[in-house]
């Protein structure tokens, strides 16, 4: 016999069959054909239904195929609780009636701690359903990007699980039903492109205190709401949540005077007005981050380049009265500092330039990641202390450069074989240190030249004559 199928929203239908009245809940998304198979054994799709003090499970019946798969049980009727938020019919009593099923579902130890706004119905007959965490999070993956925004990412703090997960939900939409108004949404509605700055809010506790916004209701109830969504309240409890909201209706609400009203939503205003300042600018420097981070280096650029020229006219170069090998090391040791500008003063000609380019941009880099991360570990690691360090494992944003090991053999009067262990961020392009901390490293002999000018000697000519890739450093670790 054919189904006769309704729909009622985008994941339940009502299902008439053989005589018999259904509602089916969607937990897959799919376009097979009427297809009716009754429920064998136990099922992981389970659901709650709480009334007056008591709760009893939903029993599942079967499955139904017909544009996506659902689980079929006894018709009920209600509306879904992130329907009636979205409406603006969210009161107290609706609110501590969900709050109670909740408390029941999870003392009893029926399911784990969760709360969905999507998975809950509150029933004609005054009842509450509540689905599983598991038929919940089938039910979800049904729903289209925008609309699981709006049943569920809105309600739940990002990074916050179990029974905090709960009560921080319980208190935010405490909030709605107390004002009219999510804590954390400046609209009416919330955007897929909102839902960055809608976490990082919470993350941060940007919200107008509820103490600002209703000063008149009773102070304890207020106060407690506030340090769960600000994260402040040791062990959030469902029980004491749900005591103090009937408190809102039972105890008399604090004396305030004109003066003492008008202060109040100034200060709210105020702090209002400054969480609308600060998501313009966390969205100003996420769109234009790129170009600002260009800026920043070019500043930095800048300012070491005048520095350096200023400095440069009033000292003497750093090989004055150095021989041909202490000019060669000078420049090799000279890396593990990015002492660039030294490096520079012992080169002529363009010698050694890639060692110096890299030097100066991996300075830059440096320094504005210090600019930016306050506290952290230092970016840079030289060559020589990394490997003396036993080869600690990098933190993100820290990269190594420099040649360590450094030995050097005379060829001729200003002519040497130079054998180190060079290293440098994967790939030998330092931009690209945010995006990876794996080491390059590897043993390079190289011939240097030297001459005189005026007083001193430069190093004029660097030829690589060998490169020995070192796999994975564990010859490192053998030495």
């Amino acid at each position: 016999m054919n189904s006769i199928i309704d729909r009622i929203d985008s994941t339940r239908i009502e299902l008439r069959r053989e005589g018999r009245h259904y509602t089916g809940i969607k937990i897959s998304p799919g376009s097979r054909p009427d297809i009716w198979n009754l429920r064998s054994g136990n099922t992981p799709d389970t659901a709650w239904i709480y009334r007056n003090g008591r709760l009893d499970e939903w029993p599942v019946e079967g499955y139904i195929e017909n544009q996506g798969r659902y689980c079929i049980g006894p018709r009920f009727e209600g509306t879904r609780l992130s329907r009636i938020i979205a409406d603006g019919k969210l009161d107290l009593p609706c609110l501590r009636k969900v709050l109670a099923a909740h408390e029941l579902i999870f003392s009893s130890k029926k399911e784990p701690e969760h709360f969905d706004a999507s998975s809950v119905f509150l029933l004609d007959d005054g009842g509450v359903m509540v689905l599983s965490p598991s038929m919940a999070e089938k039910q979800r993956g049904c729903f289209r990007e925008e609309e699981l925004l709006q049943v569920y990412e809105a309600f739940r703090h990002p990074d916050i699980r179990g029974t905090r997960s709960a009560a921080y939900s319980f208190a935010l939409l405490a909030c709605i039903a107390l004002t009219g108004r999510h804590p954390f949404v400046a609209g009416p509605s919330l955007a897929v492109s909102d839902i960055g700055e809608l976490r990082e809010r919470m993350r941060r506790a940007e919200f107008v205190s509820l103490r600002l916004i209703k000063p008149e209701l009773y102070r304890e109830t207020v106060e407690y709401i506030d340090k769960i969504l600000d994260g402040s309240a040791d062990n959030p409890d469902l029980s004491r949540l749900h005591d103090l909201l009937k408190k809102v209706e039972t105890e008399a609400a604090p004396a305030l005077s004109k003066a003492d009203l008008l202060r109040i939503r100034s200060l709210a205003r105020r702090r209002e007005k400054l969480i609308h300042r600060r998501g313009i600018l966390r969205r100003f420097f996420h769109r234009y981050r790129i170009p600002l981070t260009i800026a920043g280096i070019l500043v930095v650029a800048g300012t070491l380049l005048t520095a350096n020229l200023l400095q440069k006219a009033s000292v003497p170069p750093p090989t004055r009265g150095l021989n041909p090998e202490q000019v060669v090391r000078l420049f090799y040791e000279s890396m593990n500092r990015l002492d660039h500008d030294t490096m520079d003063a012992c080169t002529t000609d363009g010698a050694g330039s890639r060692y110096i380019e890299s030097a100066v941009r991996l300075t830059v880099i440096t320094r504005v990641t210090k600019a930016y991360s306050v506290g952290g570990p230092p970016p840079f690691l030289s060559a020589q202390e990394w490997i003396d360090s036993g080869l600690p494992p990098l933190k993100r944003g820290q990269f190594v450069f420099g040649a360590a090991d450094i030995s050097i053999r005379q060829m001729a009067e200003a002519e040497f074989l130079v054998t180190c262990i060079f290293a440098q961020p994967a790939g030998g392009d330092p931009e690209d240190v945010e995006e990876s901390i794996r080491i390059d490293v590897s043993e390079h002999t190289e011939r240097v030249r030297l001459r005189r000018d005026k007083e001193d000697y430069h190093i004029y000519s660097l030829e690589t004559e060998e490169i020995r890739e070192i796999d994975s450093f564990r010859e490192l670790k053998n030495e």
